[in-house]
């Protein structure tokens, strides 16, 4: 028994050495970081004989610097330190960062900001950020502007562009700068890590990495100089266009996740990129320091995921409709064309995602309860059927009158998945509603074999709906043999008031 005893304690005794072996470790390597990744600038970086960049105690301070988790928290916090006894000033440290603008006293609710280099291909540089500005401007109402604080970061290297920049935006929003509603701020050089002879993740380009990397350094600066002036924070790209009076709908949207009880670190108010990511303002500096710690390592929108598992968020929240769209199509990496536009989106207020229905029906043959339609229109569930005959549809009966604006079908389990896909089928919409039943469908767009993973429907200028309808009919236009899944089925619209 006692040898027994004894050996229980030598095992442990080794358990715990082992432990503190690697805590000790982890501690160490904490300390060290990443010891071949320097921030700031080197002596070869610093431009010769430029009065606007010098490369002075500033820039030295920084060299010898090695980048790691308490640095870059240090570091922020230096040039981003708040006064003790006014929290929503800006203390002397900071203000460098301020080029236009007066920053409020009183704590708003949503701080929306924008990142903005110079577009190269376009005659300024600056056309499509004025545009973003002036959709931001013109689709929120006074009351709204002010408890929102716009912030535009100038975030390009190029001195004399942001000066002529920030003139333009002076001139046409001098009074959303007098009013606190809109700031411009610059970063100094010195806050970079270096930012060529990156490593080449995913063999990207040298210019790509670059291009990639300065945007997590953007953001971080960022996310450090809004942390403090709202209890939310809204990350837009630079060419956006936006739905009218979005601050209610941000609003109204964490009411609805507050009452059904739902915690979260970000909410999606477009599916495009890094436009309309929603944060709670006291976690971006975390987020912060974490796009400079791996600021090399990937591009933002997955920095963000990875942000978010970590906070512990496994599902994804996205508003439908989405509330910004991408306008542009000049990258700001050079010769990238980006069309990209966001299915979800439509500009009415009032606009709906799958407005409530008065019938839901199917001739088709459900696999099990748990794969009904009122499941996939509640976005719960798929829909599975067996395999369908010519002449199956589902249809959907709405209670008002919907202005279709946009309908998106998803057909297989997967985007991967060759089987369980619609071969065949078309999309209609009925004109008339008599003696409650549907009637006069007209035709929207045909489903073929070619397009069996999904079925995309922009309706904004298709003049074959240029009116209400009360139902939406996919019907099945082949018998096929394959069984039939639906894992989305989005319904955009305005309903008649």
């Amino acid at each position: 028994m006692g040898r027994m005893r004894n050996l229980e304690i030598f095992i442990i005794g080794i358990v715990l050495l082992v432990i503190g072996l690697n805590l000790l470790y982890f501690k160490h390597e904490i300390v060290i970081g990443l010891p071949d990744t320097k921030i700031g600038l080197t002596s070869n970086d610093c431009p010769k004989n430029n009065a606007r960049h010098t490369c002075d105690e500033e820039c030295h301070h920084h060299y010898d610097k090695t980048l790691n988790y308490t640095f870059v928290a240090q570091e922020l916090r230096r040039v981003f330190t708040l006064k003790t006894d006014r929290g929503d000033h800006l203390a002397s440290q900071q203000d460098f960062a301020l080029v236009l603008g007066n920053q409020r006293a009183k704590k708003g609710f949503l701080t929306i900001g924008i990142s903005s280099i110079r577009r190269n291909k376009l005659q300024n540089g600056w056309e499509y950020l004025v545009k973003s500005v002036q959709s931001i401007v013109s689709t929120t109402s006074d009351e709204q502007k002010k408890e929102t604080t716009l912030v535009v970061f100038l975030a390009d290297f190029d001195e004399d562009y942001k000066t002529r920049a920030s003139a333009v935006l002076y001139q046409k929003f001098k009074q959303y700068f007098d009013s606190g509603f809109m700031l411009v701020v610059q970063a100094n050089r010195a806050f970079y890590p270096k930012m060529t002879g990156l490593k080449r993740n995913f063999n990207d380009k040298p210019d790509r990495v670059t291009w990639r990397s300065k945007q997590n350094v953007d953001f971080s600066f960022l996310f450090g100089f809004s942390k403090n002036i709202s209890q939310y924070y809204l990350m837009l790209e630079d060419d956006v266009e936006c739905a009218d009076r979005f601050p209610d709908a941000i609003k109204a949207y964490i009411s609805q996740l507050a009452q059904k009880q739902k915690p979260w670190v970000n909410l999606d108010f477009s599916e495009l990129g890094f436009i309309g990511k929603l944060f709670k303002s006291k976690d971006i500096e975390k987020l912060g320091i974490y796009l400079m710690l791996f600021y090399q390592e990937q591009p933002v929108d997955w920095l963000i995921r990875f942000f978010k598992h970590s906070m512990v968020q496994r599902d994804t929240y996205f508003r439908k409709p989405s509330l910004f769209q991408h306008m542009g199509t000049v990258s700001s990496l050079r010769g990238l064309k980006n069309s990209l536009k966001d299915k979800f989106f439509l500009k009415d207020a009032n606009a709906v995602h799958n407005p409530k229905a008065k019938l839901l029906k199917t001739t088709m043959t459900i696999v099990k309860p748990a794969n009904s339609l009122e499941k996939l229109y509640a976005e719960a569930e798929i829909f599975w059927a067996l395999p369908p005959k010519s002449g199956d549809y589902i249809l959907i009966e709405f209670e008002t009158p919907l202005k279709l604006g946009g309908v998106y079908v998803q057909t297989a389990r997967d985007p991967k998945n060759k089987v369980d896909y619609l071969h065949n089928g078309i999309l209609e919409a009925s004109q008339l509603y008599e003696d409650g039943k549907c009637s006069k469908f007209v035709q929207i767009v045909t489903v073929s074999y070619k397009r069996r993973h999904f079925l995309a429907v922009n309706l904004l200028t298709n003049q074959k709906v240029d009116f209400f309808t009360k139902c939406i009919k996919l019907t099945v236009t082949s018998t096929q043999n394959n069984w039939l899944a639906i894992r989305q089925f989005s319904v955009i619209g305005v309903p008649y008031r």
